[in-house]
């Protein structure tokens, strides 16, 4: 079987994943662990399954969402992993996706780490994975499929450091504006409950900034000011960013 496990809170990271499922060829079951109920239960993978694993880059790391993909067990098990960033980098994201994947007994035969568009950007990332990417993707899926076809479980390596980029929380959360009509889905949807039910206001210490209940929200009333961040990231980032492979 094939899956794709992901934890995509916008679905940005999800679609560039699910790109490159299309691109291998099969069916491929997905799970989703932006559902905090999913991520409570136990996935196990055989041998003969292959599982690509894919997140968005926080700061240069993985999403700060405890307990994040260690619901996962592998029995040797072929896997691909993906960073997607917003055109400014990956940092040591991708190589901690891979450190899990490897320490849960799955065999990281491929990674990749996928310029998509940034969250706080309408211009970093716009409208990829292009053409231009979807083209270098396929080559490099062909390069994991011939892995899978010889059976070839030999690991690849992946720039990045020990210890990790120090994850770095902060900055603004959204709140709900005058225009709310309470329909909880804001709550509900998000990835770390960090929206309480009664006002639907944003705990600080909990939110990951990750912008879910905003594109949720079927009024548009949540407002988060990030205007600084994208001045900062939008002056300093805007050169086009190359995809990563690593096979």
């Amino acid at each position: 079987m094939n899956y794709i496990v992901s934890f995509s809170p916008t679905g940005k990271s999800l679609g560039a994943v699910r790109k490159l499922g299309e691109l291998l060829g099969g069916e491929f079951e997905e799970i989703d662990l932006c559902s905090a109920e999913k991520r409570k239960e136990k996935f196990s993978f055989k041998s003969d399954d292959f599982v690509i694993i894919g997140s968005p880059v926080y700061g240069g790391r993985i999403p700060p969402v405890e307990g994040l993909f260690l619901n996962l067990s592998g029995e040797n098990t072929p896997c691909v992993v993906c960073s997607c960033f917003g055109n400014r980098d990956y940092d040591d994201a991708l190589l901690e996706l891979k450190d899990k994947a490897q320490s849960q007994d799955f065999k990281c035969i491929g990674a990749c780490a996928l310029v998509i568009p940034h969250v706080y950007s309408q211009v970093l990332g716009k409208g990829r994975p292009d053409q231009r990417d979807i083209e270098e993707m396929k080559e490099f899926a062909e390069k994991v499929s011939e892995k899978l076809r010889s059976g070839d479980l030999g690991e690849t390596a992946i720039k990045g450091n020990h210890p990790y980029k120090e994850w770095k929380p902060g900055g603004n959360v959204p709140i709900p504006c005058d225009r709310c009509v309470r329909c909880g889905r804001c709550a509900a949807e998000c990835p770390v409950g960090a929206i309480n039910s009664v006002d639907f206001g944003t705990d600080e210490n909990v939110c990951i900034r990750c912008t879910r209940c905003l594109n949720v929200c079927p009024v548009s009333c949540r407002e988060m000011d990030f205007s600084a961040v994208t001045k900062r990231l939008e002056e300093n980032f805007s050169r086009r960013k190359d995809n990563e492979y690593y096979i």
